[in-house]
């Protein structure tokens, strides 16, 4: 019964992913842009290498990539520099890494799946389109097949 109510509905799971991720994404790199210095102290407590180029390039990955992931646009570029960052995270933060891992799972899911039908990246045609929303197997169709 919950199958019949779900199938279909893939695209609805994407949209939540992205948008959830984008939200999380865009204030984690606007936190860092606000106050540079701290996050860099904090990177350096860490064992960050590169401090202060560090944050830059995380809260630039983390805000043009949330945005990029919530509106979902050049979503897999975006969902792969997101994971970059995130898999830094993980490594640099090894205690306490769970947020980071599942954050980077998200964006590794984005990665490989794609932003679906609801994304600018659809709306453009700058994707193949595959259709996981009608259950079954993946099939891939459009130019790429």
């Amino acid at each position: 019964m919950l199958g019949r109510l779900l199938d279909g509905k893939g695209w609805l799971g994407l949209l939540i992913l992205r948008v959830v991720i984008a939200y999380i994404m865009v204030k984690a790199g606007l936190s860092k842009l606000d106050d540079p210095d701290i996050a860099a102290e904090k990177f350096a407590n860490m064992g960050v290498p590169f401090e202060k180029l560090s944050v830059w390039l995380a809260a630039l990955a983390e805000f043009i990539g949330g945005i990029c992931l919530g509106l979902g646009l050049f979503t897999r570029y975006a969902a792969m520099f997101v994971s970059f960052t995130m898999a830094v995270a993980v490594a640099a933060s090894a205690p306490n890494f769970g947020f980071a891992l599942m954050v980077l799972a998200g964006t590794l899911c984005l990665l490989f799946t794609g932003p679906g039908c609801n994304s600018l990246d659809a709306w453009l045609g700058k994707r193949p389109k595959i259709n996981i929303d009608r259950g079954g197997p993946l099939k891939q169709s459009g130019p790429f097949a």
